[in-house]
């Protein structure tokens, strides 16, 4: 779509459309590698933070799973508030800013129920920043462009987990986790500031005369997102749990983001390619290799107990997650519109990354009191099996349409 569109508009701009929208790629890139380097400190470090003040594996469980029960509701509508009033960048940046000054109160108290309450209320509207993020950049630059902006935000959130590894490798569990709170605000106050240089776009908004060959009500689409949903609830798992895993093994600090820092490096080259590997299979062909690769990597994460092994084995995070979205990004085009694509995003987002999200980090924090960490992560193996049988399930539904527009 991305294509069609930039021809069109081309033939009657010239080259300045194609050359906003090369700005706006440069800046949407800056703006993803601030927003997922914090991200990747906060999920990786706010858990040892979190255990140091008290808090049991399901009380962090749940506390996340409250966070994303907010978040499910405003994923879903603040995206498509965005396309509504034709102001989508307004609505990121603002996402962005509030993201940015509401974590700050962590440093200001110890009390768990203070520190949940400001980490929900955070979730309000930072939830919502990856959708509008990756609607904006599929509406600037489409689906085939989108890997190579999209990579920037894996490598910020590779870089930063990296480095601060081996900032806090020598200070105690509890010191790492007080310092990842700053360790966030910085560099969303820099993904603020950045986007700042972002301006509207008619083609955010506008109407291509393209159709959809699903319906996001449909049982298809309901079907696309829960069985990503599981994808997700496996991942989150290894966001959120790792660095406890690792604390029971005994390993130092450094150890999460040395293997996150190894999955991050798988997931930059998957989206650099991302067009190359799409072609060598449909993007719905990728998925159930997706899953299946996702059992083989939680299965030896949850039973290695060398540091070599758990983070060699996050190479696999290749196709976990850099094939994943890839193919995700490109299937959806299946349900919507660049029109609707804020909207779809915002609904994708609330059901993967909110339900699989809650999911992951609840079950398994049950899970982590009632038996260890390593059976955490043959819970994720579990549920890539379970992604698996709802592809099956899905590709029934997917045929059966296919069959029918034949007929049409």
């Amino acid at each position: 779509p991305g294509v069609v569109v930039a021809r069109a508009h081309g033939s009657d701009q010239g080259g300045r459309v194609e050359s906003a929208d090369q700005r706006a790629a440069h800046v949407l890139r800056a703006v993803y590698f601030c927003y997922l380097a914090a991200i990747g400190i906060a999920v990786t470090w706010w858990p040892l933070h979190l255990k140091a003040l008290g808090l049991v594996g399901a009380e962090i469980g749940l506390l996340f799973t409250a966070r994303t029960a907010v978040t499910v509701i405003s994923q879903s509508t603040l995206p498509a508030l965005g396309d509504r009033i034709r102001r989508p960048i307004a609505i990121l940046r603002l996402a962005l800013l509030w993201g940015a000054i509401i974590p700050l109160t962590l440093l200001a108290t110890r009390v768990p129920l203070l520190v949940g309450i400001a980490i929900c209320t955070s979730g309000m509207m930072t939830s919502s920043i990856i959708p509008m993020m990756d609607a904006t950049i599929v509406r600037r630059v489409g689906t085939v462009g989108f890997g190579r902006v999209r990579l920037f935000g894996s490598l910020g959130y590779g870089l930063a987990v990296a480095g601060f590894g081996f900032a806090v490798a020598g200070v105690s569990h509890a010191r790492a986790g007080w310092l990842a709170i700053p360790g966030f605000c910085i560099p969303m106050f820099l993904a603020a500031a950045i986007s700042l240089m972002l301006r509207e776009s008619p083609s955010d908004v506008e109407s291509r005369g393209e159709t959809a060959e699903g319906s996001l009500r449909s049982f298809r689409f309901l079907g696309f997102c829960l069985m990503n949903a599981l994808h997700w609830a496996a991942i989150m798992t290894f966001n959120i749990y790792l660095s406890l895993h690792t604390e029971a093994l005994g390993m130092h600090p450094g150890v999460p983001g040395f293997a996150v820092a190894m999955a991050i490096g798988a997931e930059i080259v998957a989206l650099y390619f991302a067009r190359h590997l799409l072609d060598r299979f449909t993007a719905w062909q990728w998925l159930p290799i997706v899953y299946g690769v996702g059992i083989l990597r939680w299965v030896v994460t949850g039973s290695a107990d060398s540091v070599a092994l758990i983070v060699l084995v996050q190479v696999l995070h290749l196709l976990s997650f850099g094939v994943w979205l890839a193919s995700v990004i490109e299937l959806l085009s299946e349900f919507a519109t660049s029109e609707q694509r804020g909207r779809a995003q915002g609904l994708l987002g609330a059901v993967v990354f909110g339900v699989g999200g809650a999911l992951g980090s609840s079950v398994s924090g049950w899970v982590l009191d009632a038996w260890s960490s390593a059976a955490v992560f043959y819970g994720a193996a579990v549920a890539e099996c379970l992604a698996l049988l709802a592809y099956a399930v899905v590709s029934r539904f997917r045929q059966r349409d296919a069959t029918r527009t034949a007929r049409r």
